[in-house]
């Protein structure tokens, strides 16, 4: 939460003319509720439901495509094992001080909800950070740009499309 994912994510799609799927934005579409709503009036656990096979269909597209996530995701295996199998998992870190300063605005986060945002942050970033061992990179958005962050995956992507390393 708040390390650039969404926006990176916009941003590769122009650069690598990619279609851009974003798992909250197709839940949000599909049940026409917003993502506070549906953890309101459903709970978290019924949101995972839903988010899990959303990123289930969104891997088996048949052409590539750059598919962000909300940072939760992490916490079933079967949704790290489905990332991993069908494409490049780039995950996304920020410092949590990085990331109060970025959200210090945003009241819209249900799991930001109760006690304070320092809090809060800490408490989800030590519970989600082990779970994102699975991603093939790591880069940190601290001191970067969301531009910066497209261009370093970027370049990746087509360092590993020229050496044929592909999933």
């Amino acid at each position: 939460m708040g390390t650039g994912k969404t926006s990176v994510g916009q941003i590769l799609s122009h650069t690598l003319d990619m279609e851009h799927l974003d798992t909250d934005v197709i839940i949000e579409r599909d049940r026409d509720s917003s993502i506070p709503d549906i953890f309101k009036d459903y709970g978290e656990l019924t949101f995972r439901n839903i988010e899990t096979g959303v990123i289930e269909q969104a891997v088996q597209n048949t052409h590539p495509s750059i598919i962000t996530t909300g940072g939760g995701i992490v916490l079933r295996s079967e949704n790290r094992v489905c990332m991993n199998k069908f494409g490049w998992v780039f995950a996304l870190d920020a410092q949590p001080e990085e990331i109060i300063y970025r959200l210090q605005s945003d009241t819209s986060r249900p799991l930001l909800q109760g006690g304070t945002l320092e809090d809060r942050v800490y408490q989800l970033y030590d519970k989600r950070k082990p779970f994102y061992q699975f991603a093939d990179y790591t880069i940190s958005t601290s001191h970067l740009s969301e531009t910066q962050v497209a261009d370093q995956i970027a370049n990746i992507w087509f360092n590993l499309m020229k050496s044929g390393d592909a999933k």
